[in-house]
């Protein structure tokens, strides 16, 4: 057997650590008070089964399980939880003792399923318990409301539990896929037959097309082999002028090469002339630049000169101006010394003055250290009269915290009394609110029941509106395509017809040139037409015509016989006769009178050709001429029938194909199963307006299904809307009608702690009253003894003021002493400032006279730094006197070379002059070459542009290199061709070709490629369908045998789970009846299940009609029945016993046991009862605020003893 071994929590919900809870065989009971977190356990055993209902997990997202956090922690950024099977009995399809199932999620939205540490997906787990009454949706977990859920539920929904009891929710998966799987196929089935339809429609006209791009390839490729020819005979013409024109270029070449050469001659001697002259220039405006150098130099020392003679009159003057300031700083020095010592002789008087001040502080100090000694003794006496008043002063605010805290016990006394009696009132009055709130939660449950009802009836009516919908959609998708395919087809065979028409098969090419012409240029006046288009004939009577006319639908219909005659003598008739074929021509004049026997009295004649047909004036009078004496009869037994006289000159043709002509001969033919290019003219030409008009009838009968199947998708689409919201809001009502029912539930509960709470607050209103009435007695006592300290207090007081006067009296003469002594203090200190201040002045008296004796020093040092600068002047100027002479010297040198440089200059100007002159004659010359070679190299452009241009038309038309030689070898092929010696010749067979090509019109030369394609394409489709075909039967056998078995497993199941249900429920009950009703009118997989229950001493009635216990017990009892039936691995029950008295939980737990060979049970209770009856308990509690943990107990029953351990 697959056993629960445990379930380890981390950060999930309110546990924040690391928990794990062993299940041991045997009962397991979780308790704990409300709000600990103990239903968080029954939580985490569905997430980590694949929950993915948010709301089944209490919260609106699924962050919502990770721990979010508390007073003292932070928030955590995963949840994880794991479930442990011991798998050693092998039931789990995995090859491992214990297996390990684990779901985490992440605070960003990332999650993750693991089994045995591996990655796996939600679709692996629920396989894996899938059967084993495990999975999510199963039987395994019942936890609050649950009980009440199932038994409110639809007979549908309820059915879901007998299926995983009988283990057929894998077959409704594997079902669910095939008829996916089917719907596609079916999908892929019907696309592909309307591509086989239209692959076939496109494969006949491209086969047509293909035939004639056949046509059209070797008329091309005769015409690419005439133009390349005559494109290598041009070229060859014009290479041989190119070569002419290229020996008379390189001659002119030769020439202008060596003019230029004389040239460049001239020119490097008049290179070298100017670079001589560039020389000289330089030279000369070197010696020039010297010569203004002398100039600037002697200018220069000039002006220097007469500087050096200001500065020496000025170092003079400074001299001067010197020696009159150190006399005057003499005078100064002397008046600083006298002032010195005045200074000196004041500080010797104040240092005097205050010594006798300083003897007179001393003296005062003394009194001050008496007075201070007798202010000593009065504070000892002051310290003894302050610890009376203190001592008297404790005992006095003793006194009176006393009587405070008496005064302060009495008015909360009574403010407590007053608390209570305003909680009472409060209670009373949120007593009275829950009663109306009752009221109003009753209303709205049995509103929302009848919403919930209405509901479903509204869903019933639009889920027949959508079956009815999706009916009429299938309906016109297979009229809309069926459509399209017979427009498809039609286009097709009007794509052939009109190919037919435009090439004008069945009729000569002198006859197709000539009706070309005519429409164009009107060369035949006489010319009526092609007989074929002038007759309009119905598609049923033109097989008729055809035949009747035989190829006389093919000529032509001239006025008169004599205007053909001249036609036929112009250069026109001539030019079209060459064109190839004759030309049929009938002329109206020179046709007989129609009969004027009328048969249409006669029976089986059907009428006279000619009146079968329609036109217009000009038609009218074609078609009697030409078939006036043909008549159409049903049958030739007809024919027999008519007199001999009637059938001279008469022809008749049947409705089969038979026709009798007046000279006797008879034709037989089947005209039904004509295609286009062997029907005749006017069939073919009727047959294009007849699929003209019925081309446009389809289009727009198309045009009117898509509108159609539009409009139903779009109420498909509103309908399927409206039957999702109308699902939702049932959901909506469902999830309502539980919260409402639960909520008048706490409701109820919430009113009987409020009744409980009232009774509580009147015994407190009662006790405080009490309180206060001892608190006030408490309060006089403590006045009493508080007037008794106040007369102590008063007596210590007196003592102290004593003390204090004497104390102040003493402390008065120390004063008067100490402001005799601060104020000596202060004149001492006035004293020695004076001192500071006469011995700073002395100080500075003495700097005043080293500054003047230092600035007297200065002034003779710069008397002798005059001096020296005196001297420096003069011989500077001495200097300067030898320079200027010097310089004038080198200005009479550069003078002198100057006026030689000029001379050589200028000889050298009048030879680059004639140089010049030789240079541009040359020049000229070459100029009237490079002339002539420009002339002959345009005409070779010239040249080479013809030849360019023949080369890149036959490049761009045939892609072919004419400079490659295995073209020319191809081309040299060619020319040995007799037939093309004849160039004027070659040139006509070339339009000619052009011509016929022209003629053909366009041509898909695709065609050719893709009629293979479409070939090889058509064979593969038909190969898909065909396995297309194959695999829908397959799926079908397969739902079919899915169907069979689960039918099979289902009812053995419900049958094997009601024999348990009936005795389960004699058992629970102590008596009674009860029994599982499906609806016989429904196929067994889609049936309802029906829960009838009747207890003892009751009538049967529908379990909504039970009471609460009585429902749980029948849900309990249906349970059980479903574990006997096929045994969960575990079974998980939350609260489920709230509603049992003690004696049924006896029953319920007693029950239990029975199944414990085979289940684990894990219980989340209140009742003690039931605890009592486990094997190991749980407690989930909350020391720390916001924080799960648990603490568990495991029992071992033994005789008169129970050991307990702590986890």
């Amino acid at each position: 057997m697959t056993r629960l071994k445990a379930l380890e929590l981390v950060g999930f919900k309110s546990f924040a650590d690391r928990t794990r809870f062993e299940f041991p065989e045997g009962i397991t009971v979780v308790v704990g008070p409300n709000g600990s977190g103990k239903s968080n356990v029954v939580d985490a055993i569905k997430w980590v089964l694949g929950e993915q209902s948010v709301r089944n997990l209490r919260g609106k997202e699924m962050a919502d399980v990770i721990f979010a956090g508390s007073v003292s922690r932070r928030p955590m950024n995963m949840a994880e939880t794991s479930l442990i099977f011991d798998n050693s009995a092998g039931k789990l399809p995995l090859d491992s003792a214990e297996v390990s199932i684990t779901r985490r999620v992440y605070r960003s939205g990332e999650s993750e399923y693991l089994v045995n540490g591996e990655t796996a997906r939600l679709r692996d787990i629920r396989e894996l318990f899938s059967g084993t009454g495990a999975a999510t949706e199963a039987y395994s977990v019942i936890e609050q409301g649950r009980v009440d859920a199932l038994l409110v539920a639809s007979g549908k929904d309820r059915r879901g539990i007998f299926e995983e009891a009988a283990g057929i929710t894998r077959f409704k998966v594997r079902r669910t896929e095939a008829m996916r799987r089917l719907e596609h196929t079916e999908q892929h089935r019907q696309r592909l037959a309307d591509i086989v339809g239209e692959v076939a429609a496109r494969l006949e006209t491209v086969r047509n097309q293909a035939s004639r791009a056949r046509r059209w390839r070797d008329m091309q490729d005769r015409l690419r082999s005439l133009r390349l020819f005559t494109a290598s005979r041009d070229v060859a013409g014009v290479d041989a002028e190119l070569h002419d024109l290229t020996d008379s270029l390189e001659s002119l070449r030769l020439t202008l090469d060596v003019s230029r050469s004389t040239a460049e001659q001239a020119a490097s001697r008049i290179a070298s002339l100017v670079a001589d002259e560039h020389r000289l220039a330089t030279s000369f405006e070197s010696v020039h630049l010297s010569l203004l150098n002398c100039n600037q130099r002697t200018s220069a020392a000039v002006a220097t000169l007469e500087q050096l003679r200001v500065r020496h009159a000025e170092l003079t003057e400074t001299i001067h101006r010197k020696g009159v300031q150190s006399l005057r700083i003499s005078i100064t020095e002397k008046e600083s010394e006298r002032l010195l010592l005045q200074s000196r002789s004041s500080l010797s008087m104040i240092e005097r003055d205050g010594t006798a001040l300083i003897e007179k502080l001393q003296i005062l100090e003394d009194s001050v250290a008496d007075s201070r000694q007798q202010t000593a003794q009065a504070h000892h006496r002051l310290e003894a009269a302050k610890s009376n008043i203190e001592t008297s002063h404790e005992v006095f605010s003793r006194a009176q915290r006393d009587h405070e805290r008496a005064t302060i016990l009495e008015e909360k006394a009574q403010d407590e009394s007053t608390r209570l009696r305003l909680v009472a009132e409060t209670i009373d009055g949120k007593l009275v609110g829950v009663m109306q709130a009752k009221a109003a939660a009753e209303g709205n449950v049995s509103a929302l029941e009848i919403r919930y009802e209405a509901s479903a009836s509204s869903i019933e009516t639009l889920e027949a509106r959508e079956n009815e919908l999706a009916e009429r959609l299938v309906k016109r998708t297979q009229d809309l395509t069926e459509l399209k395919r017979e427009l498809d087809s039609l286009l097709a065979r009007k794509l052939l017809l009109e190919e037919l028409e435009q090439r004008r098969e069945g009729i000569s090419n002198a006859s197709r040139e000539l009706l070309a012409r005519n429409a164009t240029l009107a060369t035949m006046p006489c010319l009526l037409g092609l007989v074929a288009d002038l007759l309009v004939a119905d598609i049923t009577i033109a097989p008729l015509v055809d035949l009747s006319l035989g190829e006389s639908s093919s000529k032509l219909l001239v006025r008169s016989l004599d205007e053909l005659f001249v036609w036929l003598e112009s250069n026109e008739a001539a030019s079209i006769l060459t064109c190839g074929g004759a030309i049929g021509f009938i002329a109206v004049d020179r046709i007989p009178e129609p009969s004027h026997v009328d048969l249409s009295t006669f029976p089986g004649i059907v009428g006279r050709l000619d009146r079968l047909l329609s036109g217009n004036e000009s038609t009218q009078r074609a078609c009697q001429a030409l078939l006036s004496n043909t008549w159409v009869v049903e049958s030739l037994a007809c024919i027999r029938h008519l007199p001999q006289e009637f059938r001279c000159g008469l022809t008749f043709v049947s409705t089969h194909g038979e026709i009798v002509r007046d000279n006797g001969i008879l034709d037989v033919a089947n005209h039904s199963n004509t295609s286009g290019q062997a029907a005749g003219l006017v069939t073919r030409i009727s047959e294009l307006r007849s699929l003209e008009a019925r081309q446009l009838l389809l289009s727009e009968h198309v045009s009117q299904e898509n509108d159609a199947v539009e409009s139903i998708e779009r109420t498909l689409r509103l309908t399927r809307d409206a039957i999702r919201i109308e699902a939702k809001r049932r959901q909506a009502d469902a999830a309502e009608l539980a919260a409402s029912q639960t909520r008048l539930d706490r409701i109820e509960t919430e009113e009987r702690l409020l009744r409980d709470s009232f009774d509580v607050a009147g015994i407190q209103v009662a006790e405080a009253l009490a309180s206060t009435r001892l608190h006030a007695q408490r309060t006089q006592e403590s006045a009493s003894r508080l007037e008794e300290s106040k007369h102590s207090h008063a007596l210590a007081n007196i003592s102290l003021q004593q003390a204090l006067s004497l104390i102040a009296m003493i402390e008065r003469d120390g004063h008067n002493i100490v402001e005799d002594s601060n104020r000596l203090r202060i004149n001492i200190a006035t004293g020695q400032g004076q001192i500071a201040q006469a011995r700073d002045l002395v100080t500075q008296r003495e700097s005043e006279c080293l500054g003047i004796r230092q600035q007297a020093v200065c002034i003779q040092h710069e008397v002798k730094l005059t001096e020296a600068s005196l001297e420096k002047c003069e011989l500077e100027m001495l200097l300067l006197g030898a320079l200027i002479a010097e310089v004038i010297l080198l200005r009479d040198t550069a003078t002198q070379e100057r006026n030689s440089l000029g001379s050589e200059r200028s000889s050298v100007v009048l030879e680059k002059e004639q140089l010049t002159t030789q240079r541009d004659a040359e020049r000229s010359r070459v100029e009237a070459i490079a002339a002539d070679i420009h002339r002959v190299d345009l005409k070779c452009g010239e040249v080479q542009h013809r030849r360019t241009s023949i080369v890149e038309r036959i490049q761009e038309d045939y892609h072919v290199n004419m400079n490659d030689l295995d073209q020319k070898l191809e081309l040299g092929a060619l020319a040995e061709d007799p037939d093309l010696a004849d160039r004027e010749r070659v040139d006509t067979t070339i339009e000619e070709l052009k011509r016929k090509l022209a003629s053909i019109g366009s041509v898909n030369l695709d065609a050719l490629a893709e009629a293979e394609a479409l070939e090889e394409r058509h064979a593969k489709l038909d190969a898909q369908f065909a396995d297309l075909t194959g695999a829908k039967n397959a799926i079908e056998q397969l739902l079919e045998k899915l169907d069979t078995e689960s039918r099979r497993l289902l009812g053995e199941t419900i049958e094997t789970v009601r024999v348990h249900f009936r005795e389960l429920f004699e058992r629970l009950f102590g008596g009674g009846q009860a029994d599982i009703v499906l609806d016989p009118d429904l196929d067994l997989l889609e049936t309802t299940v029906e829960i009838v229950a009747r207890p003892p001493g009751k009538e049967p009635r529908s379990i909504s009609l039970l009471s609460g216990g009585e429902k749980t017990m029948t849900c309990v009892a249906l349970l059980l029945a479903v574990f006997k039936s096929r045994p969960s691995p575990f079974c998980v029950l939350d609260e489920v016993d709230a509603a049992l008295d003690e004696a049924n939980v006896d029953r319920f737990t007693a029950v239990l046991r029975d199944f414990l060979s085979a289940t684990q049970f894990i219980i989340v209770t209140h009742s003690k009862k039931t605890m009592s009856s486990a094997t190991t308990l749980y407690g989930v509690t909350m020391e720390e605020s916001g924080v799960s943990k648990r603490v568990s107990v495991r029992f071992d029953q033994r005789t008169d003893s129970s050991h307990s351990k702590a986890a």
